[in-house]
């Protein structure tokens, strides 16, 4: 239970920097109008590219471990449903 808590608390700030690092770069490209505006709406460009692809990342992971646990709960219902089809015949 506590590494649940542990992974919450872990994907609570990134989300929360993905979201700031979002609004803050929509509110730069938006108002860029010279030079200097414009390479600070690319550096935030590119540091939402790294946040997202870490989140992509986790997010795979996650994926990976529901779908463990999904294989396992369908195995688990192949026994026994092959069980209730031995136990009838």
């Amino acid at each position: 239970m506590a590494k649940k808590t542990e992974d919450a608390k872990k994907k609570a700030p990134l989300l929360d920097r993905i979201d700031h690092t979002y609004k803050d770069f929509m509110r730069i490209a938006e108002i860029a109008s010279n030079r200097h505006a414009a390479l600070k709406a690319r550096s935030f460009s590119v540091n939402l590219r790294k946040l997202l692809k870490e989140y992509r990342d986790d997010s795979l992971q996650q994926d990976k471990k529901i779908n463990e646990i999904m294989k396992k709960a369908k195995q688990e219902e192949q026994k026994i449903r092959t069980g209730e089809n031995d136990d009838q015949g």
